[in-house]
């Protein structure tokens, strides 16, 4: 009869990082989509530049420039990756679009 003692250990030190993994990109990708719901909300159907950047001082949202395309506003927003070290990535960069 074998022991099998040391094969649960290795298989629990192998998933680990995996699970760590996966659980960080399941954060990241909820404070993105949270994110991005805040400011629409915030923005509502306004599709002025000042406006727009009047109600993201308001709410103080930080890290977006807008960039106005013909008849619509592009929002760039930046936001810092919580578990950034488990996987190798500083921030994400979020697009909405508003268009008239």
């Amino acid at each position: 009869m074998k022991n099998k003692n040391g094969q649960a250990l290795v298989m629990f030190v192998i998933l680990i990082p995996v699970l760590i993994m996966i659980m960080a990109f399941t954060v990241d990708t909820w404070v993105i989509y949270n994110r991005k719901n805040e400011v629409n909300n915030i923005i509502g159907s306004e599709t002025q530049k000042e406006k727009i950047e009047n109600a993201l001082e308001r709410n103080n949202i930080d890290n977006y420039s807008l960039v106005e395309k013909s008849s619509c506003i592009e929002i760039n927003l930046y936001e810092e990756s919580i578990f950034g070290k488990f996987v190798l990535k500083d921030g994400y960069q979020i697009k909405i679009e508003k268009c008239k």
